[in-house]
């Protein structure tokens, strides 16, 4: 039976567990409901599908939050309950401090069994479901996605280039270079067209419509025939392009039986018994971490004496993060046959479990652990201190900030410190945790990994300032409401309109901030993410190098095609140039030449030949020693890096979409992308005054109901920008109305709000 200090005890802990859990299970799918939104609209795969895929994810999250979200519970629950003195309330009548962990190791036990289920049978189960699915769904989908404007390779002896898509996804304007018949080279320009694939033959078909063939023998050009046709199919030999999936599960796809069952079948010098091994220990060690983060969080949340449950959230993410380091050196070693599968996937347990022993006596036995450690933590505390105290003579005399500000922007800038460091933290940790396998799989240095994060981390910092600017508001003003210190306030003559502008002004920071990191380095770290990213998977890179491309298109009409371009004399080696009919999708002339060189606005070429069209017909034939050809293109066109959009900063983007304008192509997912480059920075803005009225309302509720609520609008900010910009690229509405909508609904709703309550 449970006393009355026990069910305490359980109901202090449980709320900051909750606040856990789903702060991390959210930022977990955070990325995931954005693709979804693109995969459901944009791909056409069905909503049904879209939905079981996001499902299929939650048993492996939680599995993995879980043990986060009990220490957290833990340290926060514990700490505001010291902090308050209740701890020494409750051991002034008498109650131990093993009496005070009987609750504790209930509320860990039962999530530990929770944890366990998931990881022995729930988690592999929908592991294994959806990578089936999203295998036999979406890759069918995306791994031959051919994007307009961009020559895809990657079927042997063919290169595509699309104008542009129909919003139902066919293909509009289709350019199709083939040389898989010895001797003979074919293009072929058609109105419309696609690709099927039969997944099980892996087959695919070539759909063209509308269109004409231009065959031409490579050794005498003169022999030349065009073929209309109205449809045209030829199958394709694309075997390489498929995932490599093997009917037997992975490791992380069997429960526990299976993978007893399988290593029984195996023998021990095989490399799959010992990652069986591994997972078989990683299944049970993981869910035990909530025991000994029972036994690690009950002295560290009684020590703490200032600060509460947001000191509890610190130190809880400063162990989170040394125990997921700790597990991985351990599984990464044990890979390596370095050390033991048990001591590999134990190791982070008996070392934060013996950490966790030594505090919990000291605590037991009331020693100070470690004195010299907890007396520099109070020199640094005085000295903080006494620099407050010294800025605050400083700058009282000043009119803004004033006294009242200050207090306001120290509050909320320590709450905000504490819920990016938190989230981005998180975000490495899964981050990490989601690649690990991909390094293992194709056994590269975790190194690489390391890199990958380091240039990824730009981008997390980008989608987390809204978040951190919505959760900050709601928890600063929420606890100031809460205390009553905005009541305060308005006795004092303040309106609340004054009192949120130094938050305002922060929020224009970050939305400034946003910007500059979307312009000056998400450019460059998206590129070197996605480069090593392809190195872990053996894929080769896409090349953003002059030196690597071979097809480019001009800044008109033109496709050029060349084997090699040397950047200082200028020289083009085997050039091929297409002048396209944009209006009519038709070939108007076809030159050739075994060498070219550009000086200024002259491209001058030797032993050439041209032949001109006039639709269906082939007007004439020449062939010239030397040919001079008038072109837009400079040198240093061929030279520039390629870049994709998501990988140009505003200008960049705006300049290509006028290059492709300037060509007659369609640039409406383009204009998409750059109205986008500005609304989502102001993010942060819009969605700092939609919270203050919602913080004003929390009332005596508290935090768990603000980091709820700030979850819950979130959620909703960012499934409507992933539906809207969708909706933009595929024409269901204008670029500037998908990018903006989300933003002009939540402003509207927040200033709406904002001037209704009571000031």
């Amino acid at each position: 039976m449970l006393k009355l200090v026990d069910r305490y005890i359980l109901k202090e802990i449980t709320s900051p567990f909750l606040i856990g859990l789903l702060v991390y299970t959210f930022v977990m799918l955070m990325n995931e409901i954005l693709i979804s939104a693109e995969l459901f609209i944009t791909q056409n795969v069905p909503f049904k599908t879209v939905i079981n895929l996001l499902i299929y994810l939650v048993p492996s999250i939680l599995a993995f939050t879980l043990p986060m979200a009990v220490l957290m519970g833990i340290l926060a629950g514990f700490s505001r309950m010291s902090s308050d003195y209740e701890i020494m309330a409750l051991r002034s009548s008498g109650v131990s401090l093993v009496r005070l962990l009987r609750p504790v190791i209930i509320f860990s036990s039962i999530w530990f069994l929770v944890t366990l289920y998931l990881t022995l049978w729930m988690s592999p189960h929908y592991n294994h479901k959806f990578i089936k699915t999203f295998n036999q769904v979406v890759i069918s989908k995306t791994k031959f996605q051919i994007k307009p404007r961009e020559f895809y390779e990657s079927i042997p002896n063919m290169v595509i280039f699309i104008q542009d898509k129909f919003p139902t996804g066919e293909w509009k304007n289709i350019f199709v270079n083939l040389s898989n018949s010895p001797g003979t080279h074919r293009i072929i320009l058609a109105r419309k067209g696609n690709l099927e694939i039969n997944k099980e033959e892996q087959k695919a078909i070539l759909n063209l419509q509308d269109g004409l063939i231009h065959s031409y023998s490579i050794k005498d050009p003169e022999k030349y025939s065009l073929t209309a046709f109205s449809n045209f199919r030829e199958e394709l030999d694309i075997k390489n392009l498929f995932v490599k999936v093997s009917r037997e599960k992975r490791v992380r796809e069997k429960d526990i039986e299976e993978l007893f069952s399988s290593i029984r079948k195996m023998d021990k010098t095989n490399s799959l018994y010992n990652s069986h091994l591994i997972e078989i220990h990683k299944k049970f060690a993981l869910p035990f971490a909530c025991v000994i983060f029972a036994f690690l969080g009950l002295p560290l949340g009684i020590s703490v004496k200032k600060g509460g449950r947001t000191i509890g959230f610190t130190i809880s993410l400063f162990f989170i993060l040394i125990y997921y380091i700790i597990i991985t050196g351990g599984e990464n070693l044990a890979r390596d046959n370095k050390i033991s599968p048990f001591l590999g996937m134990w190791g982070a347990n008996i070392i934060i479990g013996v950490f966790g022993f030594i505090l919990f006596y000291s605590s037991l036995k009331e020693l100070t652990f470690p004195p010299k450690f907890f007396s520099k933590i109070r020199i640094f505390k005085n000295f903080a201190l006494t620099s407050r105290n010294i800025k605050n003579k400083k700058f009282i005399n000043l009119k803004f900030p004033r006294l009242f500000d200050r207090y306001i922007i120290t509050r909320y800038i320590k709450i905000a410190s504490l819920v990016f460091f938190s989230i981005l933290s998180i975000f490495i940790i899964i981050t990490f945790f989601e690649r690990i396998d991909n390094v293992y799989e194709h056994k590269k240095s975790i190194f690489l990994l390391f890199q990958y994060i380091w240039y990824f981390i730009p981008k997390i910092v980008y989608l987390i300032l809204p978040v951190t600017a919505l959760t900050s508001v709601l928890l600063t003003f929420g606890l100031l409401t809460k205390s009553n210190e905005i009541v305060a306030f308005k006795a004092c003559g303040l309106s609340i309109y004054r009192l949120i502008l130094p938050v305002i002004i922060i929020a224009l920071i970050f939305s400034g901030l946003s910007f500059i990191i979307q312009e000056k380095i998400l450019p460059y770290s998206n590129r070197k993410a996605e480069e090593i990213w392809d190195k872990i998977n053996d894929v080769p890179p896409r090349s953003y190098r002059y030196l690597d491309r071979r097809w480019v298109f001009g800044k008109t009409n033109r496709i050029y095609n060349y084997t090699y371009f040397d950047p200082e004399d200028k020289i083009f080696s085997k050039v091929s140039i297409f002048e396209l009919d944009i209006k009519s999708w038709s070939l108007k002339r076809r030159i050739f030449a075994q060498r070219g060189v550009i000086k200024g606005n002259l491209l001058i070429l030797r032993d050439a030949w041209l032949r001109e069209f006039n639709r269906e017909q082939s007007l004439k034939f020449v062939e010239s020693p030397n040919l001079k050809l008038l072109t837009e293109e400079t040198g240093d066109y061929f030279i520039k890096e390629w870049k994709v959009p998501d990988q140009m900063n505003f200008f960049e983007l705006k300049k290509y979409i006028k290059e492709l304008e300037d060509s007659g192509f369609e640039t409406v997912k383009f204009k998409v992308d750059l109205n986008y480059k500005i609304s989502f920075p102001l993010v942060s803005l819009i969605i700092t005054i939609l919270a203050f009225p919602f913080s004003f309302l929390m009332g005596k509720r508290g935090a768990l109901y603000g980091i709820g609520l700030s979850i819950a609008l979130t959620l909703i900010y960012w499934s409507m920008i992933g539906v809207f910009k969708s909706l933009g690229y595929i024409e269901f509405l204008p670029p500037f109305l998908s990018a903006w909508v989300p933003n002009f609904i939540f402003l509207f709703l927040g200033i709406y709000l904002l001037f209704n309550i009571k000031t």
